[in-house]
């Protein structure tokens, strides 16, 4: 459950975002929410999330900007200064905040998915019926989520298998991911991940484990550390785990958690070789478009070839396609191979321009997501090339 991760975080000892868990009466939550925000009043938007809800589905956002002590909060942050942190100065804070925050909650919190629960009214009785947690959303304009896929055999064996960076098309939706991550230090990852794995381990947990982690700068702090907090933990076999999976074999790459790199096999037999032996990949398997279905594959596959995509298996780059649903025939899953980022994701944009054009007829131009991953795809185009520049001018 959503509550049993933040706990199991605490145990080993990974940092997660400021929050509260088991919550599953309104006083509890107003009470702990209430001293929450106070204490992080530079926290401008809260997370709540329902205990075995999957993914974004049960989760409800609040933004502090509608308590109307807001401004008058931040100035008396200011004029206590380094004496902030004591409790009796934020006793008046806290006070104002707490009677104004039933009120704010029930008249602008957010449920993520309408159709489910419609009103807050509705999300808040689940939430509260099945317990839940609420936690900070990161200070941040820019924050990237990392996924940590491993395994803890029988023996007490544990393999991580890969670090993503996750692609998301809404605010918490994954659509796809890039391979391997490029956000944070891979130690970090590794560190934390395999504390996790350890306490893990003490509640007898065995099999396939997903830990998402949020990566971001302080945007009130200058020069800051890079921050890490854990966010997620999944106790099943994911996307993320099966596409990485797909893409090193048949690309016969390795990845090695150390270095945080995924590189053809050849390096361990060529190691003085100076090809370029690192790969990128970008993956998704959450492509949907409703004007596949009158497309037969072996139409699709010529139409592919004619356009140039296809896959080189002697330098093992280039794009791979996934059948999701030979049923519907309306979803498929595709992965973009290259020896960089920036060509792995131009790669998977020019291709869905390439598939939507072809199977879209002017009259008929389907339902599809092809324009939601393709923004998505151009934001992160748009900040490793700019990572790149400024690389290059160091």
């Amino acid at each position: 459950s959503k509550s049993g991760a933040r706990k199991l975080f605490a145990e080993a000892d990974v940092m997660c975002g400021p929050g509260a868990e088991d919550i599953t009466t309104e006083e509890r939550l107003y009470s702990q929410l209430s001293r929450l925000i106070t204490n992080n009043i530079l926290v401008t938007r809260w997370l709540f999330k329902i205990n075995n809800e999957n993914g974004a589905r049960g989760f409800a956002t609040f933004d502090i900007k509608h308590l109307p002590c807001r401004g008058w909060a931040l100035r008396e942050r200011r004029r206590y200064g380094d004496k902030w942190e004591k409790p009796w100065a934020q006793q008046q804070v806290h006070n104002r905040i707490s009677l104004e925050l039933p009120e704010a909650l029930t008249s602008t919190a957010v449920s993520l998915n309408k159709k489910a629960y419609p009103a807050w009214t509705q999300y808040l009785k689940v939430f509260l019926s099945r317990g839940g947690v609420v936690e900070a959303c990161p200070p941040s304009d820019s924050v990237t989520t990392v996924t940590v896929d491993m395994c803890i055999y029988p023996d007490n064996k544990v393999v991580i298998n890969d670090m993503v960076d996750q692609l998301h098309g809404q605010p918490y939706t994954v659509i796809g991911y890039t391979f391997p991550q490029t956000s944070i230090d891979p130690q970090r990852l590794q560190k934390a991940s395999l504390a996790i794995a350890e306490a893990l381990k003490k509640h007898n947990v065995v099999g396939t484990v997903s830990v998402d982690f949020l990566t971001f700068f302080e945007k009130h702090k200058r020069d800051a550390e890079q921050q890490m907090w854990a966010s997620d933990l999944k106790l099943r076999y994911g996307d993320s785990f099966a596409l990485s999976q797909l893409a090193l074999h048949v690309s016969g790459c390795q990845f090695y958690p150390e270095t945080g790199r995924v590189q053809l096999d050849q390096v361990l037999q060529y190691p003085d070789s100076k090809e370029n032996v690192s790969r990128f990949m970008v993956m998704s398997c959450q492509l949907r478009h409703s004007n596949m279905a009158i497309i037969q594959y072996p139409v699709f596959f010529q139409m592919c070839q004619a356009h140039g995509i296809g896959y080189n298996m002697e330098t093992g780059t280039g794009t791979v396609f996934q059948l999701t649903d030979a049923v519907k025939r309306n979803a498929i899953g595709m992965i973009c191979t290259s020896t960089d980022l920036q060509t792995s994701l131009k790669m998977f944009k020019d291709n869905l321009a390439v598939v939507h054009q072809e199977i879209s007829p002017p009259t008929l131009e389907g339902v599809n997501n092809f324009k939601i991953v393709t923004a998505e795809v151009d934001k992160v185009l748009t900040l490793t090339d700019q990572n790149s520049t400024t690389d290059a001018t160091a």
